[in-house]
């Protein structure tokens, strides 16, 4: 009688081994699972800062070309007045003051569209850092929520199989 009851605790025993491998297994799945995710918030943010590094450089194209365009223009404005000297001669105060009109307006557009681009850029920066922020605390609750579970869990099961051993200590002091 006392070998059968052996092999059965026995058999239980072994059943509750089963059972928490396969738990355990589960739970691996799940903090891979985990890091899968935050890898792939990782890359997001990646992507985020590649977008900024990419507007960026638009921003320093468009500085280049623009500065292109004024040695251009520059260029331009001397090959005509080597051309037309004695045209003008005549007409130079009128070219002086519509070029300075221009230049002015040129100014402020590019002023303002300076500053256009430089308060897009600063939003878009501040919406990717938002946007970056709420996923990793979002992932760092996540990590905390499963933490505990895990542990709770796990403590469960020890609590459980204490009181296993302790119940089979007894029975086995009873014999």
């Amino acid at each position: 009688m006392k070998n059968s009851e052996l092999r059965n605790k026995n058999q239980e025993h072994e059943v509750e081994i089963k059972k928490m491998k396969d738990l355990l297994h589960k739970e691996q799945n799940s903090i891979s699972e985990l890091k899968v995710e935050g890898v792939l918030a990782v890359k997001q943010m990646q992507d985020q800062s590649w977008k900024e590094s990419q507007l960026h450089d638009k921003l320093l194209s468009l500085k280049e070309e623009n500065r292109q365009l004024e040695v251009d223009n520059e260029t331009l404005v001397k090959t005509l007045k080597l051309e037309h000297d004695e045209e003008i001669t005549k007409l130079h105060n009128y070219y002086d003051r519509q070029e300075q009109e221009i230049e002015g307006q040129n100014k402020k557009m590019m002023q303002r569209l300076r500053e256009q681009l430089d308060l897009r850029r600063k939003t878009e920066i501040q919406e990717i850092n938002e946007q970056k922020e709420n996923q990793m605390n979002a992932l760092m609750k996540n990590h905390v929520t499963a933490f505990h579970d895990i542990k709770n869990h796990f403590n469960d099961i020890i609590m459980k199989l204490n009181e296993q051993i302790e119940a089979m200590k007894q029975n086995q002091k009873s014999l």
